[in-house]
């Protein structure tokens, strides 16, 4: 964006053009396994007494460079939390990112945390197709692959099941390529209309 602003001709093409981020309630039984559900049975001693340290090691970050199967996604769709048009966005903009979302859940499971994704755009050369490059799971694995954000306690789900709430994304106003993820919604049971809350917060890295 600072480039953008001291360099770019009134007329200049910006690329990426266009960029959104996603997010969607996803379930990963063997990233939870191998990090939390293992301590109740380790090699036939139960080690649950470390649980709360192990989510404080495992799940209090994002895990970058995650390979989320589509058929892990929960929902029917993902939200869009972030829609940023690169010619004119700023960087105060970026400062505070905020967002709701409502979810639909599509299949029985167990929502483990949330994915997250993103498009970006590359457009405005006459006579020249757009390109979008995806990198979310239903198309072709790319290099970010997608992230994950997860609970510290897992929520059974069932279709019908939905989910409402806010994310908010904060830059570290020193380490400014950190972010602080805040995550906050409810979980409503089709069954019987029962609903618990959940509130997380995710640093990345400070």
């Amino acid at each position: 964006v600072l480039a953008r602003d001291t360099w770019l001709a009134d007329d200049g093409i910006m690329w990426p053009s266009t960029a959104q981020l996603f997010l969607a309630p996803v379930t990963a039984p063997h990233e939870h396994d191998t990090k939390i559900g293992c301590w109740k049975n380790l090699y036939g001693l139960d080690m649950s007494r470390v649980l709360p340290t192990a989510k404080s090691m495992f799940l209090a970050r994002p895990k970058y460079d995650y390979d989320l199967p589509a058929k892990d996604v929960l929902s029917d769709a993902p939200a869009v939390i972030a829609n940023l048009d690169m010619h004119r966005v700023t960087v105060r903009d970026l400062e505070v990112i905020s967002s709701t979302f409502t979810f639909h859940i599509t299949k029985d499971g167990v929502i483990h945390g949330f994915g997250s994704w993103f498009d970006v755009s590359f457009t405005g050369i006459e006579g020249v197709d757009d390109v979008c490059l995806h990198t979310g799971p239903e198309h072709a694995q790319t290099h970010w692959k997608q992230d994950l954000l997860m609970l510290d306690d897992p929520l059974p789900c069932a279709v019908g099941d939905a989910l409402e709430g806010s994310i908010v994304l904060r830059r570290n106003p020193v380490f400014r390529r950190h972010l602080r993820i805040h995550l906050q919604f409810s979980h409503t049971r089709a069954s019987d209309g029962t609903a618990v809350a959940v509130e997380k917060t995710f640093p990345l890295w400070r």
